[in-house]
């Protein structure tokens, strides 16, 4: 806001001062990028972990291909889950900040699911997934 209003002052158009602030913006958490492939790196770290330790069946050789996201935030868990194009997959859960009432609207985001509970997300993607 204060860089906004101080490119104001130079009488700068909009739009150059949302390039400006665009440019000066580094975004950490969710949903970005960078928060999204280290995700990626991490589950298969723990994949190939699980492995080792004999809790994963040595086969398929193969990493998984598609993930899920579980969150109760459309703006960002499910917003995070599209941006793994169709390698993520959201499931939406109706706890938390997600609101279904439209006072605040009921966008989800692109989820493949909305689910009661946490405990409804494993069940929904464990059928999904045939296990």
């Amino acid at each position: 806001a204060l860089l906004r209003a101080r490119l104001g002052l130079l009488i700068a158009p909009p739009a150059l001062i949302d390039q400006r602030i665009r440019e000066c913006i580094i975004q950490w958490g969710k949903p970005s990028l960078p928060t999204l492939e280290f995700t990626e790196r991490r589950l298969i770290s723990i994949f190939h972990k699980e492995r080792r330790r004999g809790n994963i069946d040595p086969e398929p050789v193969e990493v998984p291909q598609s993930y899920f996201m579980v969150g109760d935030n459309p703006a960002s868990d499910m917003a995070l889950a599209a941006m793994g194009d169709r390698k993520w997959k959201g499931v939406l859960v109706r706890t938390g900040v997600y609101d279904d009432t439209g006072v605040s609207g009921s966008c989800t985001c692109g989820a493949v699911a909305t689910v009661d509970d946490v405990e409804a997300a494993v069940d929904y993607i464990l059928g999904v997934s045939g296990v």
